[in-house]
């Protein structure tokens, strides 16, 4: 799983006259103010309540300074220089979010960037799925974070495992569980539990599986390529909390 700055393009050609996302925080702060349209449109959403979608938003601006959480010896370091700027980035940005998105979480913030209403966000890469099947619309596509000139790439992802319990080689199983890996792991498999189960929201994990034909001619892959090339270059440098 993969965050990306995600935006529409007609926003970005009628409010700012051109097709080219923010690649800086300076353009991203200069594309909020221009998007910013109330009460049709508002230039970047990136929520305030107290949950799980504002951590890891709040994340990725975090890592596009390199800010930890904890130093080298284990004591923490949150209030560091690098953590300061970034809040201070969001708390700009966030003039440009609709009102009372303070309190909104997840099913919010998908109605409003499908209903056209939130211009860019930071956001999981599923939407493609939505924008495809309920809109039928090319009006969808992502981009690498932006960042300051003394920042980085950054943005989180989100590993998802495979666990094998104890009991499977206590109870002589083993050997059949890693045949099953093995199996779904398989290119022709692997896209069936990533392109066709969850497309666009679950990438494969292993060269062979990402260079498969079948996952790139999955519609929705398809039809949003470039996004989906970006999900995989992001992927060689997104983190998670910590790690």
């Amino acid at each position: 799983m993969i965050m990306l700055l995600t935006y529409r393009h007609s926003h970005l050609e009628k409010y700012v006259g051109t097709t080219e996302p923010p690649k800086t925080w300076d353009e991203l702060l200069e594309y909020a103010k221009k998007y910013t349209d109330p009460p049709d449109v508002y230039g970047i959403n990136l929520s305030g309540a107290k949950g799980l979608m504002i951590s890891e938003i709040a994340y990725v601006f975090l890592t596009n300074l390199g800010a930890k959480f904890f130093g080298e010896e284990g004591n923490m370091i949150f209030n560091s220089p690098e953590t300061i700027k970034a809040l201070k980035m969001y708390k700009e940005l966030f003039q440009y979010a609709p009102v009372g998105a303070e309190a909104w979480s997840w099913g919010e913030m998908e109605m409003n960037i499908v209903s056209g209403t939130i211009a860019i966000v930071p956001y999981f890469t599923g939407l493609q799925k939505r924008f495809h099947e309920e809109l039928d619309s090319n009006d969808y596509a992502g981009a690498h974070m932006p960042y300051p000139e003394d920042g980085q790439s950054g943005t989180i992802t989100y590993p998802n495992e495979i666990h094998v319990f104890k009991q499977a080689e206590e109870r002589g199983h083993l050997d059949a569980v890693k045949k099953f890996i093995r199996f779904i792991m398989r290119p022709e498999i692997n896209y069936i539990l990533t392109a066709v189960q969850e497309p666009v929201i679950f990438y494969p994990t292993t060269k062979a599986a990402v260079k498969a034909p079948k996952f790139w001619a999955n519609p929705i892959i398809f039809r949003y390529k470039q996004t989906n090339v970006v999900a995989f270059e992001a992927l060689e440098y997104a983190t998670l909390y910590g790690f």
